[in-house]
């Protein structure tokens, strides 16, 4: 009975208190359980003072997870608490998790990776009405104030931060795209749609993407849910110089299922001004569904093949 109690205690509670609740509501509920199972084991012992100590600690527990929660988050979900911070000059910033997932203000300014990444597509590649899929929501910036016609798909498994961002975040509170409240591996496990930008946004903290959107295998799912001539747009945090085992390994996850890639240091913040150097950094690479991407072939002094590959270019 122990362990079948055990099973059906933490399945309750990951599966139905936190989902539904929420993580502050799942560890209140469980100390009252556990609270109220003491006193009915220990009423044969019931001693006044340790009883009264006891009581305020689970008191002091519960404002601490329950009312301070509601006061510096508009939103605890299984998969995120959720922020929003305000500047001087009617900015917001989207916080996940304690990270800085997002920024916006009513002229349309976003942080300099959703700029980029923006500015990239839209006018360097000049990816008008397409359709764009977008693996991890944030505060969904990318779709916002863009005169292209493309058409956003977003994907997030927190079928809930769509309201956050409408109800707290967005100054028009529209997202600008379809929502799909899914993981983004099951979602491309269970479509056959391709679109001809995927951009993968997906953080589980500051730091961190989960573990499995970042492996060959997921890849090789987006190649197949690409357009020929497609482009993949992947934000990450790594070290700039690629000396430490993630950054260098992540790379070569990367290029061994997307050989042809740009990738570019955000180096600016959301005023333009230069971030200095750092441990980790915003990385964005730009990667290619293209028919040459096979083309291993190399220059060497003992021909000209350069030459005349770049006279092909003028």
């Amino acid at each position: 009975w122990s362990t079948i109690g055990n099973v059906f205690g933490g399945l309750v509670t990951t599966l139905v208190i936190m989902y539904w609740l929420g993580f502050a509501w799942a560890i209140t509920l469980n100390a009252l359980l556990l609270a109220t199972l003491s006193f009915i084991l220990n009423t044969d012992k019931f001693d006044f003072n340790q009883n009264s100590i006891f009581v305020g600690l689970l008191a002091l527990m519960i404002w601490l997870n329950l009312g301070y929660e509601q006061h510096i988050f508009v939103k605890s979900t299984a998969y995120a608490n959720y922020q929003i911070l305000h500047d001087d000059k009617e900015g917001r910033y989207f916080i996940n998790n304690r990270s800085n997932a997002s920024y916006t203000n009513p002229q349309g300014k976003t942080h300099a990776y959703a700029r980029f990444v923006r500015d990239n597509l839209f006018e360097t590649h000049k990816m008008h009405d397409k359709n764009i899929l977008v693996l991890g929501a944030g505060g969904f910036t990318l779709s916002q104030k863009q005169p292209y016609k493309n058409k956003f798909t977003y994907v997030d498994i927190d079928g809930q931060i769509a309201d956050v961002a409408r109800n707290h975040f967005l100054h028009d509170g529209k997202i600008n795209g379809q929502f799909v409240a899914q993981d983004g591996r099951a979602f491309l496990r269970n479509t056959t749609k391709q679109w001809d930008v995927i951009i993968v946004d997906a953080f589980t903290n500051r730091h961190d993407t989960p573990w499995h959107l970042s492996t060959v295998e997921f890849f090789q799912s987006l190649r197949t849910r690409l357009v020929d001539d497609g482009i993949l747009v992947i934000n990450l945090l790594a070290s700039p110089r690629m000396n430490d085992p993630y950054s260098k390994r992540m790379d070569n996850t990367i290029r061994s299922v997307f050989p042809s890639c740009h990738s570019n240091l955000i180096v600016r913040d959301r005023h333009n001004k230069p971030v200095g150097a750092a441990k980790l950094m915003g990385v964005v690479y730009t990667c290619y569904a293209q028919a040459n991407e096979h083309d291993k072939t190399r220059y060497h002094d003992d021909n000209t093949q350069i030459t005349i590959d770049s006279f092909k270019l003028k």
